[in-house]
């Protein structure tokens, strides 16, 4: 037997002790918290009572929704931002796009340029 057996050897026990199973201490702590408190009762959720292709339905037309408003909310901080400060139409745009309420047009660069 060489040192690699042994040091393969020891890898091995230690691999062992580490990757062996055990519970967490907390563990009664949790089943004794939550023994006392009741399971959701599936009437509860939503998917129970509507079909799913109804609920992508309305999940659609909310976030049709949010996006038509957060373009009435752009204009009003862009129209804001030239009122206060008196700004070009460029430097809110870049404003807007360091304060996370804009994206960069796709296929310019950060400078404003085309590339």
């Amino acid at each position: 037997m060489n040192g690699r057996d042994t040091l393969e050897r020891e890898l091995v026990a230690w691999f062992g002790e580490i990757a062996a199973p055990s519970t967490p201490d907390y563990t009664d702590a949790i089943v004794q918290l939550t023994a006392g408190r009741r399971q959701r009762p599936r009437w509860t959720f939503l998917e129970r009572w509507l079909p799913m292709s109804v609920l992508n339905a309305i999940n659609l037309v909310g976030n049709g929704l949010a996006v038509t408003f957060l373009g009435r909310t752009k204009a009003g901080i862009r129209d804001n931002f030239h009122k206060a400060l008196g700004v070009s139409d460029e430097v809110v745009r870049r404003r807007l796009i360091k304060a996370g309420v804009e994206r960069r047009r796709p296929g310019v660069a950060k400078g404003g340029q085309p590339p």
